[in-house]
């Protein structure tokens, strides 16, 4: 059998038809493929998809300004400094909250990645990342180019696993 076979998937393909997809096969061979390329893609978020960071990117070159006025910029400092304002999240490395607190949930072909720490949805959100963090200079990318990225290697670990548990019930 050629390795389209069991499962097949092109980058173009929705959500809602891999899902159909999925639903068609066995319970048992959905369950193998699903938490084997959700395992690949957990992998990539924690310790792959953490951008260098390159200094010099500002309010400034984002936004067109930081304060509005001077008064603004001090009360902002001094309420961050007060503990009025609190960072959500520790802003560097991959041991800072958002990297380390993606989870899988569920299992089988029930198994969701999430991430539950506060800020990780100005950082992943296809929809409501911020501009600074989604410059060329800091780099995070949106969910969904991450997904279109690891779809390719996500469907080759789904059809591996479907491929084990076929050969392990001795079908192969």
């Amino acid at each position: 059998m050629a390795d389209n076979d069991y499962f097949s998937v092109s980058v173009g393909d929705s959500v809602e038809k891999i899902r159909k997809k999925i639903a068609a096969l066995p319970a048992q061979l959905a369950d193998a493929g699903t938490e084997a390329a959700s395992n690949l893609l957990l992998d990539a978020l924690v310790n792959k998809e953490i951008p260098e960071y390159h200094g010099g990117i500002t309010r400034m070159s984002v936004y067109g300004q930081t304060f509005k006025t001077p008064k603004m910029r001090r009360w902002f400092f001094w309420a961050l400094k007060s503990g009025l304002i609190n960072v959500p999240y520790i802003r560097r490395g991959k041991s800072s909250g958002i990297q380390s607190s993606w989870r899988l949930i569920g299992r089988g072909a029930k198994t969701t990645i999430t991430n539950q720490a506060q800020g990780a949805i100005y950082l992943y959100d296809n929809n409501r990342q911020s501009r600074f963090m989604g410059l060329m200079g800091v780099g995070w990318n949106k969910i969904g180019v991450i997904l279109a990225q690891y779809t390719p290697q996500m469907v080759r670990s789904f059809a591996n696993a479907v491929r084990q548990v076929i050969k392990k019930q001795g079908f192969s």
